[in-house]
């Protein structure tokens, strides 16, 4: 599936937004705690891309192998018929 290869692409940028955030602690752009609460986040993200990735994979295996239909009502009582109008219809278009 397209989508599962852009999720991927997501998930690898999350993973090298984590390493750039320890550059730029080596460069004192950021702190220690900035650096943990983002990679948290980063990590987060990583955790939500996978659970989307495998429930995609998941759905895809389970639609190619059951087929499902509508569940139509049908009723033998008359009162319940389609009302007269519906029969006769004009076709004006």
């Amino acid at each position: 599936m397209e989508f599962i290869r852009f999720l991927k692409m997501a998930r690898r940028s999350a993973s090298e937004v984590q390493s750039e955030l320890y550059l730029a602690l080596d460069r004192s752009y950021i702190t220690e705690d900035e650096l943990k609460k983002t990679h948290a986040l980063a990590s987060e993200s990583k955790k939500i891309i996978n659970g989307l990735i495998a429930y995609l994979r998941n759905y895809k295996k389970s639609a190619e192998h059951h087929v499902s239909e509508e569940v139509a009502e049908y009723s033998t009582n008359p009162s319940m018929s389609l009302p007269h109008e519906f029969y006769y219809q004009t076709n004006d278009y």
